[in-house]
């Protein structure tokens, strides 16, 4: 990952967007929100199985939520559906498969691109 981010410049695979906050944290649950999207990963970390939650708060969307390695190689398509406003979706991360270790979910709508980490441990 480029450590030079440009706030809504997409660099190669990932983004990390400046306005998207950390909300809330425990070991097990990580809680990011922004007034376009509300983001919930639990339990993160997690051994073989982790949980996505999101919502999509302002208006109707096209929604894809992908996992990259940290080699920037996807290694799972987990949604790719228009969503509702103030709807929330859950999606289930089977990582069951691969090896320990840093992966990034990138859920992207129509105007922004949101990532964060998820950590598989064994």
């Amino acid at each position: 990952i480029n450590e030079n981010f440009d706030d809504g410049i997409k660099d190669n695979h990932f983004l990390v967007c400046p306005q998207l906050a950390r909300t809330s944290s425990s070991p097990l649950t990580d809680q990011f929100e922004t007034d376009e999207l509300v983001i919930k990963t639990y339990p993160n970390p997690f051994t073989s199985t982790t949980t996505i939650e999101f919502a999509k708060l302002d208006k109707d969307a096209k929604v894809t939520l992908d996992v990259y390695n940290m080699t920037g190689t996807l290694v799972a398509k987990l949604f790719d559906e228009n969503v509702i406003s103030g709807n929330q979706y859950t999606v289930t991360f089977d990582g069951s498969d691969l090896p320990s270790g840093i992966y990034i979910y990138q859920l992207v709508t129509n105007s922004n691109l949101h990532s964060g980490r998820l950590i598989l441990m064994r």
